[in-house]
This record gives C-alpha cells, sequence and structure tokens, in this order.
C-alpha cells in the first residue's frame, strides 16, 4: 500500500517532476475514493493529512494511473519543448504549463496573459531564442503530446 510523501507545493523542483509522473494536493473527501483505488492505504493517507491539517499547500505524487484521474489539482509531468527545440522538464496543470530551466519556474497561463509573455520574453532571452511558443507538450503518463501557444490570442 502507498503513503503519501508530502512536500510543500513551493518546494516542487525539477527532480520531483522528472521522478513522479504526476503530483496532485488535497482538496476534498471525494478524492479519497480515487487515491485508494490507485493503491494509497486510507488510514495512511488520512493520518498524513490530518499531520498537516488537511492543507493544499503539500502535494504528494501519485503512480503512473493517478495522471489519468480528474484531480481538482494534478500537475502531470510533461517534457515540453520550445519552437527553438530547447527539451525542458515541466509540468501541466489544468489552468497552466510550468517549465523549469536552471532552477527557476516559468509559468505560462492563458489567463494571466501578460505575466505568462514576460515569462516567456525571460525564458527566450535566457535560451537565446527570439520566442518560446509554440510549446510542445509531451505527457509520458497520458501517451500524448499537445501545443500550448499564447501568441495570438
Amino acid at each position: 500500500m502507498l503513503k503519501p510523501t508530502l512536500k510543500r507545493w513551493t518546494e516542487l523542483t525539477e527532480q520531483d517532476f522528472a521522478e513522479h509522473p504526476a503530483w496532485t494536493a488535497w482538496y476534498s473527501p471525494d478524492e479519497m475514493e480515487a487515491l485508494v483505488s490507485l493503491g494509497f492505504d486510507e488510514v495512511a493517507t488520512k493520518g498524513a493529512l490530518q499531520s498537516i491539517g488537511w492543507s493544499d499547500e503539500y502535494a504528494f505524487p501519485l503512480p503512473e494511473a493517478g495522471a489519468a484521474i480528474p484531480f481538482m489539482r494534478l500537475c502531470v509531468s510533461a517534457r515540453v519543448t520550445t519552437k527553438g527545440d530547447h527539451c525542458l522538464q515541466g509540468y501541466l496543470a489544468p489552468a497552466a504549463v510550468t517549465v523549469f530551466h536552471r532552477g527557476k519556474r516559468y509559468a505560462f497561463n492563458r489567463a494571466l496573459r501578460d505575466i505568462s509573455i514576460r515569462q516567456a520574453e525571460e525564458l527566450a532571452a535566457v535560451l537565446g531564442e527570439e520566442n518560446v511558443f509554440p510549446l510542445q507538450i509531451h505527457l509520458p503518463a497520458l501517451k500524448r503530446t499537445q501545443e500550448f501557444d499564447l501568441r495570438g490570442r
């Protein structure tokens, strides 16, 4: 049986997403059944979550099958390729895609377009690219690739 290994969202690293296919945080009691179906021990999971006050500030890794379950705070590990062919580790969340480069996070969210454009310009400059978009997002756990682009929208 699996037991959740809790880690603060803000402390998740590139290596965490390279080692685990998906991460999630506690959202509601409705998700416990899904966790148990993935092999998590219900008593140990409840105990771990209770020890942090059921806070959603902590995430825990999921097995590969967890990447296909619609957890509210699901982040699926991704290999992201920029327009200039740089391959970066990152993750796909419901509203955004995030990549890591040299220990820094760059997040892109269509709902936060101005901030995302600034992040993209900063990443492009560091990578020596004119523009990082479109991004090709490969999700190994889901066996699919999708595109993410902020240009012209």
